[in-house]
C-alpha cells in the first residue's frame, strides 16, 4: 500500500481504538491506552505513519480486535503496538539524525591542540569538501573555564537565595498562623469566663436579696449554695486576672494578723480554730465558713455542747 494520505491512516487508527472496547472491560484501562496510544501516535513522524510497514501492522492489530479470540493477549499486542510507534517519535529520528550527521564529520575532521605557555589554544581544521575555506577557532580554554565556573556559581547562589527565601517564607507563615490560632483561643477562653462570672454574679445578687435570720441561715442550704458561688466567682475572677495580666485585686490584703477575742467566742480552743482559719482564708470567711470550722472544733476536741 503506497502513497498513503495521513488522513486516512488517521481514520483507520481510531477505528482501531474503537475496537478496544469490544474487548477490554475495565472503563479505566480502555481510557489509559487510548489516550497513551492516540498521544504516540500525535508524536510519530508521518513518514512512518504513511508507510506500508505501520499500515501493515495497524490492519493486523485490527483484525485480531475483530475476531476478539479469548486466548489472544491483548495487553501484549497492545504494548508491542505502541513500542513501534515510540520508536519512530518525531524527537528520536531527530536525535538520530543529529547523531549520524556528528560521526559521519568527524571521522573527516582534523583536530591540534597547540599549548602556549599563558593559554591552551584549541584549533580546528575542517576539510575543503565540507568548507569553502579552512576554518579555525581558536577558544582559550582557560578564558572558557573561567566564564563557565562563573556561571556555575552564579546559579548556585540564586538557587541557594531562592531557598532560603522560600524557607523564611513558609517558616513566616507557619508562625503567624500559630501566633493567630494561640490568640484566638486565649481570647475565646476569656469570654467563656467573662460570662460564667456574670451569671454567677447575677445569682448572687438574686439570693442576698433574700433576708434569713441566723438560725434560717444555719439550717438553711441557700445560704451555703451563695457561699459557694461566690468563691467559685473568685476563683474565677483569679483566672481572668491571670489571663488578661492583671492584679488580683479581690484577693485579701492583709498586713497584720487578726486576732479574735476570746471572751466574745466563749472557749479558748474554739478561737484558736477561727482565728486560723480567718488569717489563712484567701477571702473573707463567711457564715458557712465560721459555723463549718466551729462545728469541726467541737468534734476535733469533743467539746460537750448543748
Amino acid at each position: 500500500m503506497k502513497n498513503n494520505s495521513f488522513d486516512e491512516v488517521k481514520i483507520q487508527f481510531e477505528k482501531f481504538l474503537s475496537l478496544i472496547r469490544n474487548v477490554l472491560t475495565s472503563e479505566n484501562e480502555i481510557n489509559i491506552i487510548q489516550n497513551k496510544l492516540r498521544r504516540h501516535f500525535n508524536t510519530t513522524t508521518s513518514d512512518y505513519l504513511c508507510s506500508n510497514e505501520f499500515i501493515l501492522s495497524l490492519n493486523h492489530i485490527h483484525n485480531i480486535f475483530v475476531e476478539n479470540k479469548k486466548s489472544v493477549k491483548y495487553f501484549t499486542l497492545l504494548a508491542s503496538f505502541d513500542e513501534q510507534l515510540k520508536k519512530h517519535s518525531i524527537k528520536l529520528s531527530r536525535s538520530n539524525s543529529l547523531s549520524t550527521q556528528i560521526s559521519e564529520c568527524l571521522p573527516s575532521m582534523i583536530t591540534t591542540i597547540e599549548t602556549n605557555s599563558v593559554n591552551e589554544i584549541v584549533t580546528t581544521t575542517v576539510p575543503s569538501n565540507i568548507s569553502k575555506s579552512t576554518i579555525e577557532y581558536e577558544t582559550s580554554i582557560t578564558d572558557v573555564q573561567e566564564v563557565i565556573n562563573h556561571l556555575v556559581n552564579e546559579c548556585c547562589n540564586t538557587l541557594s537565595e531562592s531557598t532560603s527565601s522560600k524557607k523564611n517564607s513558609v517558616n513566616n507563615i507557619i508562625s503567624t498562623s500559630t501566633h493567630s490560632n494561640h490568640d484566638s483561643k486565649h481570647q475565646r477562653k476569656i469570654i467563656k469566663l467573662e460570662r460564667r462570672l456574670q451569671r454567677l454574679s447575677r445569682i448572687i445578687r438574686e439570693l442576698e436579696e433574700k433576708d434569713m435570720s441566723l438560725d434560717e441561715m444555719a439550717h438553711c442550704d441557700l445560704y451555703v449554695v451563695e457561699s459557694n458561688l461566690k468563691k467559685q466567682a473568685c476563683e474565677i475572677h483569679n483566672k481572668l486576672a491571670k489571663l488578661k495580666s492583671q492584679p488580683l485585686s479581690i484577693e485579701r490584703i492583709i498586713h497584720r494578723p487578726i486576732v479574735l477575742n476570746e471572751s466574745e467566742i466563749g472557749h479558748s480552743l474554739i478561737q484558736k480554730d477561727l482565728q486560723e482559719m480567718v488569717n489563712q482564708s484567701k477571702h473573707f470567711p463567711s457564715f458557712s465558713d465560721v459555723l463549718d470550722t466551729v462545728e469541726k472544733a467541737i468534734n476535733k476536741y469533743k467539746l460537750n455542747f448543748k
